[in-house]
């Protein structure tokens, strides 16, 4: 039943233009007529007021139909388009009882053609959205000018952190906002589904919750020409959005992701993260661990002098170690040191002497991502010491003369460590 209220519904676009088309040219003649050469014409204009007021009805039942039982901007274009139809009705009893035209009724007949044109408006703006006739109006005239920010014209990408890209929010629901919501939202909701929101995704429509159910992803990917193919205007899903919303699914149908589920709680494949990198100014790689560490906030004085500390982000309170004086006995240096290697993400022990000495007397480093061992005397033991660092990631052995096969020494090196300089 529900098929064939849609198949008569979709009729309203044809059968709304033709009493618009009358309706004028009956407040024309209306208005012809009252001149006293012209007041012959008036004959007509109750014949045309009565095929105004029936088309009028025709497109109100197809309306009817075709809008279901919706929301309020429906509502609202429904009921004017009702009292349109009953003030049509009206002007066609009254036409066809005078014998003539008066300005009375030429009045009347203007405030029906602006009812009919204020539902006409509605309907436009559900059809084409909230502000459509600013859509493309010159910048002067626009509520809302189009900027682009300095990033989508440089087409540089920002590397964002994982943990603070919330993928529904500024990913998902964008791509909804952008190619759905236009005929799924609080005022239209074809097929009782909302799109504009995570609760209405999972409301769902006709066809059930939108997220758990592949219906959605059966109605994105038919092809163009079927009758259930969506967006049924507009430009289709991109193949990258249509990337990025099948992987998401999937891991929302997985309980895997939901409203509030970021990058890293989602996990995407490295064809989506590429994906999402085309589609938007985010570069969601995995950031490097130097980026990612989150040590306690420590207080930057009373530095040591054999020592050169400098913050690398305030923010992260991550540091920059670097020894000056490379002839300090171990034991003085490293207990100076001790305030602050909860906080060391970067270590330079460049020219170290009895480096073995020192990386054995090392107290541990949690938030160590790169080591300098340039021109030091670091040897075997030295290296077989690193794997107490777990997110190592860059060394540099440039310079450390290691009388060592190259094999061995990347056996020594741990496999966390993806950039290894000197060899």
């Amino acid at each position: 039943m529900q098929d064939l209220n849609l198949f008569i519904g979709a009729f309203h676009p044809i059968l709304v233009h033709l009493p618009i088309g009358v309706l004028i040219a009956a407040v024309l003649l209306h208005v012809l007529s009252l001149n006293s050469r012209l007041a012959g014409l008036y004959k007509a204009v109750p014949w045309l007021y009565g095929v105004a007021a029936l088309g009028a009805v025709g497109a109100v039942i197809s309306g009817w139909l075709l809008a279901g039982p919706l929301g309020a901007h429906w509502d609202t274009h429904r009921y004017w388009g009702l009292g349109t139809m009953v003030g049509l009705l009206l002007m066609t009893w009254l036409s066809a009882r005078s014998a003539s035209a008066k300005t009375s009724g030429v009045i009347l007949g203007f405030v029906f053609m602006g009812a009919c044109g204020w539902a006409g408006h509605l309907g436009g703006e559900l059809t084409h959205g909230d502000g459509h006739f600013a859509q493309y109006a010159p910048t002067a005239f626009s509520k809302t000018p189009f900027v682009t920010t300095a990033d989508e014209q440089s087409g540089e990408l920002i590397l964002a952190n994982r943990d603070s890209v919330v993928v529904y929010q500024e990913l998902i629901q964008p791509i909804f906002t952008q190619k759905c919501v236009a005929c799924h939202r609080a005022e239209l909701a074809h097929g009782s589904l909302r799109m504009d929101s995570y609760a209405a995704l999972k409301k769902g429509g006709s066809e059930g919750d939108a997220i758990a159910t592949k219906e959605l992803w059966r109605r994105i990917t038919l092809p163009s020409d079927h009758p259930r193919f969506m967006p049924s205007r507009g430009e289709p899903l991109s193949y990258d959005e249509l990337l990025i919303i099948k992987s998401w699914l999937a891991a929302a149908a997985a309980a895997a992701a939901d409203s509030m589920s970021t990058i890293s709680d989602w996990k995407p494949e490295e064809e989506v993260i590429q994906a999402i990198a085309r589609t938007t100014n985010l570069d969601v790689r995995e950031l490097p661990y130097i980026d990612r560490a989150r040590p306690p906030a420590i207080a930057l004085d009373n530095i040591p002098e054999m020592w050169s500390i400098q913050p690398i982000s305030q923010q992260h309170t991550t540091v920059e170690v670097k020894l000056i004086d490379v002839k300090v006995e171990p034991s003085v240096a490293l207990t100076a040191l001790e305030p602050f290697t909860a906080n060391v993400t970067i270590l330079d022990l460049r020219q170290l002497k009895n480096a073995d000495a020192w990386l054995a007397a090392l107290p541990p480093m949690e938030h160590l991502t790169k080591l300098d061992l340039s021109r030091s005397d670091a040897t075997a033991a030295s290296l077989s010491r690193l794997s107490q660092y777990p997110y190592l990631e860059t060394v540099n052995l440039s310079g450390t003369k290691l009388d060592l096969p190259k094999e061995e020494i990347l056996a020594l090196i741990p496999t966390s460590v993806t950039k290894l300089y000197g060899l």
